[in-house]
């Protein structure tokens, strides 16, 4: 059976105008819920979504371009190069901002 589990992640990221983004991670795995900790990376799906906190920008990163880079150095790219962003843009990503991540 396939699991999911979302993270948003409550770090206050700014660009270097200012602008604040917001980043939240979704991870599949085919497992157990008690074992996911313990499973290789490998078997995991990462997918990164992020938007700006003006709700005018929503994308998606994939697992297969997220897992060449680190989490950190990823988000600050997506936020400073603009070039790299927009080949990531999807506005049908804005439904997923409508969960509760509290």
């Amino acid at each position: 059976m396939l699991r999911e589990a979302w993270d948003y992640d409550r770090r206050k990221w700014t660009d270097k105008k200012g602008q604040r983004w917001h980043f939240a991670l979704h991870v599949e795995w085919d497992g157990e819920a008690e074992q996911w900790c313990n499973e290789r990376v490998a078997s995991r799906t990462f997918t990164l979504f992020f938007r700006d906190d003006a709700r005018t920008i929503f994308g998606v990163v994939p697992h297969s371009v997220s897992k060449g880079y680190w989490d950190e150095k990823l988000k600050q790219k997506l936020m400073t190069n603009e070039e790299f962003r927009i080949t990531f843009i999807n506005p049908a990503t804005k439904r997923i901002w409508k969960k509760n991540w509290k």
